[in-house]
């Protein structure tokens, strides 16, 4: 078996806790429209698959395909988040000493996310300062979201190493769904994210971590095989 050399990360619900903001975000949005808000709580299972998605989701039934209302409501979503995207939200304990234990030990670490990249730029800036992140992607129109093979395949090349030399972690069936697509064995579910357990060990999760320390045992683990 060969050793691992990168890690990658989902973003929300796995190295930062987002749900307060997105929450609040879709609540004002839809508020402002005249339409009923979901709680906080909800959010978990809205949220995975990009903001448009999102949208689509908080919306009320009828609304579900109304291409006018999605785009109002994205476009509202957007600039209203771009406003408060960082009022609420931070890293989950355990995770700055995480990524510092794996950059001592030559590992690369990578995000992957289906958040707007002009979003997931700033906010790693903001939350973790001058992290040396190997690669960093957001939704682009450059690569389909995940959980495409061109977005995990394109993280993988840029990290130049194999997908057998790379853990992925995530909280969601899509998450698992993209380290599958990219042909990684070794793939992570969160306890502490967005989505039940059960969700990620049916999607294909091989190891569930409660806690960030583990995901570092998993890698001493591997590497001394």
């Amino acid at each position: 078996m060969e050793n691992i050399k990168a890690a990658i990360f989902d973003l929300d619900g796995t190295i930062i806790n987002t749900l307060t903001d997105l929450a609040n975000a879709g609540n004002s949005v839809l508020k402002k429209n005249g339409f009923p808000i979901h709680d906080v709580e909800k959010y978990r299972f809205f949220v995975g698959s990009g903001i448009r998605n999102l949208c689509i989701r908080i919306l009320p039934e009828d609304k579900k395909n109304d291409e006018e209302w999605i785009l109002k409501i994205f476009n509202e979503f957007n600039d209203y988040y771009a406003k408060h995207y960082m009022d609420n939200t931070c890293a989950y304990d355990g995770i700055e000493e995480m990524l510092d234990n794996l950059i001592e030990k030559g590992i690369k670490v990578a995000v992957l996310t289906n958040k707007g990249h002009e979003f997931t730029v700033p906010m790693l800036k903001k939350v973790f300062g001058d992290y040396p992140f190997s690669v960093i992607l957001g939704k682009t129109d450059k690569y389909p979201v995940k959980p495409s093979r061109e977005c995990i395949m394109h993280v993988i090349n840029e990290l130049d190493v194999k997908s057998s030399e790379c853990i992925y972690i995530g909280d969601s069936n899509v998450d698992m769904k993209t380290a599958i697509n990219g042909d990684i064995e070794n793939i992570i579910g969160v306890s502490w994210g967005f989505r039940p357990v059960e969700e990620l060990k049916e999607a294909g999760a091989k190891y569930i971590v409660n806690s960030p320390k583990e995901i570092i045992d998993i890698v001493n683990n591997l590497n001394e095989q």
